[in-house]
Formats: structure tokens, C-alpha cells, sequence
């Protein structure tokens, strides 16, 4: 029997939520493996990431207000951050086993000084870009504006508590030679924040990052999450199935404790079989939609776990936790059929 190579388990939790006087259930936590939101040509092996943007200003978009004496213009060099954000895209790009191999551009490409302008790469460019490093595809970041806030407060009669808040607006392209246009465009938005807390202000100082260090770990952190725009990726879910008192439940709660899940399968489905209509019959439905989940039949999945929602739905209504439960992991495989043939035409699989 195949299991699936697109989930993997990660940790089993145990018992979490007594259900009824003779039943649980028991939840473990899984990695999926999800595509990217940009499909390369499946001859795409070497990429290059280039940083395309202009640092904004020393003194533009950064304040700070230290003990109520007002707010003041904070001065922070960006350049660095810029780089910083390309380095760790690169690197987890690279991390993430799709490519052959990725290219950090060292040298910047632009030298106007118009920060807030996203300028694409022309096609002339990309062409060069291409043939000077022998890569087939280039992923550049266009633009990058920072909006840093820091405040120093009294936190309680002895400590002082400081915060920086950094607001990040980027945009990331992916371009391929011989394309008049860009193959992708990736607009981002987020945030850092960074709390301690001191005795005294100077002591503060310490703990806190200096404004062109938060940039520069703001960066690092934003250029790392983009990377999912751009290779597959695994990300942490929630998964559960239901025990009960009976012989066969618990022999196969135990199968399924030790990730056996084709002996598992068979017990829940011999005791499905034989279930009269109603929450049990659908808890083991739940039970078997998992079952075809780890395997990798995601839609198969689908259908057992449309089974159980339809069958707590007629047991105990639509408002209950459990059909809504069942709910959210319905559009969860739903998910997964539509994310497993993605990567299927990413990786060249039938």
C-alpha cells in the first residue's frame, strides 16, 4: 500500500477532548506538502534572485517616542535590509530541494534614487541576467518600503517596557528570458515586533535591536516567508481520530498510534460496516477519511469525510462542534486534491 509523500506526521499530541462517557479523541499534528503559487516551466532548474530595489531614505519612515518626551525622526540605513531579504529567499529557496541550484546576484541593479518606484526588470535585462550567470529563470525584489515605530514606556513601578514595530511592503517578481512580461508578480505585506522589557531605559538598549538591525531581521524574516510564492513547501496542520471503549476501537487506536494506518483502516471499516447510522458510524467515517488522507488518496479522503459531516449533520445538527468540525476538514482535503495536482504538474508527475 502507498503511503503519501506529500504528508508526513510530526508529533502525536494524545487524548485532548473527552467527547462522550466512553469516547475521545486523539489529535497529532502532520506536515503538508503545498505547492507554489508560481509554477515555473518544468525545464526551470537554475534560478538567480536578484535585489532590483532602491533603499529608501536614512530618515524617511522611522519614528520613536521614549518616555512621552514626543515623537522624533529615528535615522536607519536600509541597504542591508535589501540584501538581507534577497540572501534569505535565496537560501530558502535553496532549502527547499526544488531547484538545482539558486544564485544570489551580489551587485545592485538600479542607481536612481526613486525608493518608492517598483521598477521591473526589462526583458533586455532578464536576457543578460540569464546568460551572465547560465540560470533559467530570475526572481528579483522590485521594491521594499519600511515604516518603523519605537516607544519606551513605564511598564510598572520598577521596569520600562520597549516595543518597535516594522511594517514591510514588497514586491517580488519572477521573470523568465524570452517573456515580454513578467512571469509572476508577488505583493506582500507584513509585520515584526520587537518587546522587551528593563530597569532603566540605557539597560533597554541592550535587549532591543538597533533600528538598522530591526530592519535587516525584519527583512530576513519577510524574505524567508516569501519564499512559499516560489518553491513548495511543507506547513503544520492539526489532525484527529476518534476512540472509543470497545476491543476493536482500542486495538485500532493503538495500529494508529504507531502510524500503522493500514491496520487501523481495516478495523475502523470492519466496525463502520456494522455501525447503525448516527455519531458512531460517523466518527468512524472521520476515522477512515484519515486513513485514505495518509495514504495519499486525497480524494477518496474527501469522500469519507463528506460522509461523516452529512451523518453528525442528521445526528446532531448543524451547529454542532463536530459537523463543524467536519466542515473545516472538508475544505481542507478539498484543499489538498486541488494542492496535490499542482504539485503533481510541478514536479512533472502524472
Amino acid at each position: 500500500m502507498k503511503w503519501s509523500k506529500h504528508l508526513r506526521i510530526v508529533l502525536s499530541v494524545g487524548l485532548v477532548a473527552l467527547l462522550t462517557a466512553c469516547g475521545s479523541m486523539r489529535t497529532f499534528e502532520i506536515e503538508t506538502y503545498n505547492p507554489s503559487e508560481v509554477t515555473f516551466p518544468e525545464a526551470t532548474r537554475t534560478v538567480l534572485v536578484v535585489n532590483h530595489a532602491v533603499p529608501q531614505p536614512e530618515d524617511v519612515g522611522y519614528k520613536s517616542e521614549i518616555m512621552g518626551e514626543g515623537e522624533k525622526v529615528e535615522r536607519a540605513r536600509a541597504d542591508s535590509a535589501l540584501y538581507d531579504a534577497c540572501h534569505a529567499l535565496g537560501e530558502a529557496m535553496m532549502r527547499s530541494d526544488y531547484f538545482s541550484d539558486v544564485l544570489l546576484y551580489h551587485d545592485t541593479l538600479r542607481t536612481d534614487s526613486l525608493y518608492y518606484l517598483d521598477q521591473r526588470l526589462t526583458s533586455a535585462e532578464v536576457e543578460r541576467l540569464c546568460e551572465e550567470t547560465g540560470v533559467d529563470a530570475v526572481v528579483s525584489l522590485d521594491r521594499l518600503i519600511f515604516q518603523m515605530d519605537k516607544s519606551v514606556i513605564p511598564f510598572s513601578s520598577i521596569y520600562v517596557m520597549g516595543q518597535i514595530n516594522v511594517q514591510m511592503k514588497g514586491i517580488f517578481r519572477a521573470y523568465l528570458p524570452g517573456r515580454a512580461q513578467p512571469l509572476a508578480t508577488v505583493m506582500v505585506e507584513d509585520s515584526v515586533q520587537f518587546v522587551e522589557s528593563a530597569e532603566v531605559p540605557k539597560v533597554l538598549d541592550i535587549y532591543l535591536p538597533d533600528p538598522e538591525e530591526a530592519l535587516r531581521l525584519s527583512a530576513r524574516y519577510l524574505g524567508t516567508k516569501v519564499s512559499d510564492n516560489f518553491v513548495p513547501h511543507w506547513s503544520r496542520e492539526s489532525r484527529w481520530y476518534y476512540t472509543s471503549s470497545g476491543a476493536r476501537w482500542k486495538e485500532a487506536s493503538a495500529y494508529a498510534s504507531n502510524g500503522d494506518w493500514e491496520q487501523a483502516g481495516e478495523r475502523w471499516r470492519q466496525l463502520y460496516d456494522r455501525a447503525k447510522p448516527g455519531a458512531g458510524k460517523a466518527k468512524l467515517a472521520s476515522n477512515l477519511a484519515l486513513v485514505e488522507e495518509m495514504r495519499g488518496d486525497f480524494e477518496q479522503a474527501l469522500v469519507w469525510a463528506t460522509r461523516s459531516h452529512d451523518l453528525f449533520k442528521q445526528t446532531l445538527g448543524d451547529e454542532a462542534d463536530e459537523t463543524q468540525l467536519l466542515q473545516v476538514y472538508q475544505k481542507a482535503l478539498s484543499e489538498r486534491v486541488t494542492a496535490n495536482r499542482k504539485l503533481n504538474a510541478q514536479f512533472g508527475e502524472e
